[in-house]
């Protein structure tokens, strides 16, 4: 019967749990955006790695759906951030 418990948690853990990965190319000093919806109260992921190309590095601004920096970093080649989305949005 535990089993069966734990099973069902974590089938529904996995539910509610959604991952997005992707890779694209950017040219030097080119700027590109994106977007994903976001609830409020939402515990988001944040992930990006420099893999070939030009310095090696990139600059990185993550904003609200307000315009509100939440992260910004310049001339990295990794790095992760995570947080909690203070409204819901695009």
């Amino acid at each position: 019967m535990n089993t069966q418990i734990v099973v069902l948690a974590v089938a529904l853990m996995m539910h509610c749990i959604s991952a997005v990965e992707f890779t694209f190319d950017l040219a030097d000093n080119a700027v590109d955006c994106f977007y994903e919806e976001i609830k409020k109260n939402s515990s988001a992921y944040f992930e990006f790695q420099v893999s070939a190309g030009g310095q090696l590095d990139v600059d990185v601004t993550l904003k609200d759906p307000q315009g509100k920096v939440i992260y910004n970093l310049e001339k990295a080649t990794f790095d992760s951030h995570q947080f909690v989305a203070e409204t819901t949005g695009v």
